[in-house]
Formats: structure tokens, C-alpha cells, sequence
């Protein structure tokens, strides 16, 4: 890793070994960002967004790869397994930012996210607070996920809905 690539992520509580960073990096906020070993963050096209607000905290698991565009925002847990792969211009939250019935301006409490190992999450694919992704599920481009995915599984549409396994053969 380069003094430039340390530089870049000079406000996380903890980088890993070999990670590469090209393109710009926006980090904000006072929670805790994790960066493990190997990961890449390909910001050359557009920059990439980690935030994360006071108590919050963002882990991305080693081998992952984060493209540009993405933006990734915790104000409570969100955890990304090894080797997970989140495409160009994909947003993960664990937090709505407000209410849509009652008191707008309050904030509602934050969801945890975990996407397991192998996940990937295709161009402009939404995950939304509670989101729990399975091991090795694919997120197509534009799906928004907010529920339970089981692992393998490939997920399509708003409201993501799991896609039946293709049929074998030609």
C-alpha cells in the first residue's frame, strides 16, 4: 500500500495490508470505518462515499472490492464479508434518515446490514436497513433489497424478489 493510498484513509480506525486505492475516497462522519486486507477501492470513474456517523460503524471485509460511484453510509452497523463486490454507483445504508409517518425530523434507530462472503450488488442496486445478504447472492442491477436474502440466491426488481434457479442445458 502507498503513502498516497494510507493518506486517503487517513480517518479509518483500522486499514489492512495490500489495500489499493485509486480515484478519490470521501470519508465523513465520527463512526469507525474497517478496512481489511486486499480490498480495493476503484474510485477511478466517480468516488467512492464511506460515512459513518458518531457510534456507528462500517467493516469491509478483506478482498472486497468497492467501485466507483458507490456509497456506503452507517449510523449503526454495516459489515461487508470477504470478498463481497459492490458495483458502480450502488448504495448501502442502514438508516432511513427519517421517519415517513409522525415526526419527520426524528430519526428512526438504525438496521444492521451484513452482506456475507461473495456477495455481489450490481450498478445502482439498493440495500436498505435489516438487509441481511447470504452467502454467494447476486443483486442485480436496480434491485432494492430491505428483507432477508438466503445464500445463492439471485435477487431482481422493487421490491427485490428472489429469481427462480435457471434451468441446466443448453
Amino acid at each position: 500500500m502507498s503513502i498516497v493510498d494510507r493518506l486517503k484513509l487517513w480517518r479509518c480506525q483500522h486499514v489492512g495490508r495490500d489495500v489499493r486505492v485509486l480515484g478519490r475516497v470521501w470519508i465523513h462522519g465520527d463512526g469507525e470505518i474497517h478496512v481489511g486486507d486486499g480490498v480495493v477501492l476503484d474510485a477511478s470513474e466517480a468516488p467512492i462515499e464511506l460515512r459513518t456517523a458518531k457510534g456507528g460503524r462500517l467493516v469491509i471485509g478483506d478482498y472486497a472490492r468497492l467501485d466507483g460511484g458507490c456509497s456506503l453510509e452507517a449510523e449503526g452497523r454495516l459489515e461487508l464479508g470477504p470478498h463481497v463486490r459492490v458495483m458502480a454507483f450502488a448504495k448501502i445504508i442502514d438508516n432511513h434518515f427519517h421517519r415517513v409517518t409522525g415526526n419527520r425530523h426524528e430519526r428512526p434507530p438504525p438496521g444492521t446490514v451484513v452482506l456475507e462472503e461473495g456477495v455481489v450488488v450490481e450498478p445502482y442496486a439498493i440495500v436498505l436497513p435489516g438487509a441481511h445478504i447470504g452467502k454467494g447472492a447476486r443483486l442485480l442491477s436496480r434491485t432494492v433489497v430491505t428483507k432477508r436474502v438466503p445464500p445463492g440466491a439471485t435477487v431482481s426488481g422493487n421490491p427485490g424478489k428472489v429469481m427462480p434457479p435457471r434451468p441446466a442445458g443448453p
